[in-house]
């Protein structure tokens, strides 16, 4: 690039005031994709909930799965808690909704069903019947 290009680009943003101020990771709430690497969730194998892709289940599980939503307990808790709002801390949550804690902007409920995106939130024991 000529010299005369990069003095004259200089010069265009002289006639702002511009100011530059670093913030930490933490405080930038829509970083960019590219910036940041995935954090790795916990592994744990005692996992009493998957995440199913609800344009896969079929429509005559779907009252099931309304079913199995009303019928456990820690699901009935989460569905609670959605239409109550979520606390600001995550010490304020019971303990079994915990996990869905870092979730909770993404959680919805719709027609009796936990929602997260295009997936929903199914219990381990009706995981094998929708299987």
């Amino acid at each position: 690039m000529p010299l005369h290009r990069a003095y004259s680009g200089c010069c265009y943003y002289f006639k702002y005031d511009i100011v530059l101020t670093y913030k930490h990771g933490r405080d930038v709430h829509l970083a960019d994709t590219l910036s940041r690497a995935p954090r790795a969730g916990p592994s744990s194998p005692d996992v009493d909930f998957i995440v199913m892709t609800v344009s896969f289940i079929p429509s005559s599980c779907v009252e099931d799965l309304v079913a199995h939503t009303a019928a456990d307990s820690t699901l009935r808790s989460l569905t609670s808690v959605i239409k109550r709002g979520w606390p600001d801390k995550h010490y304020n949550v019971l303990l079994p909704v915990r996990p869905f804690f870092t979730l909770r902007g993404e959680l919805v409920l719709q027609d009796g069903i936990i929602i997260k995106g295009h997936k929903a939130v199914v219990s381990w024991y009706c995981r094998m019947a929708l299987l």
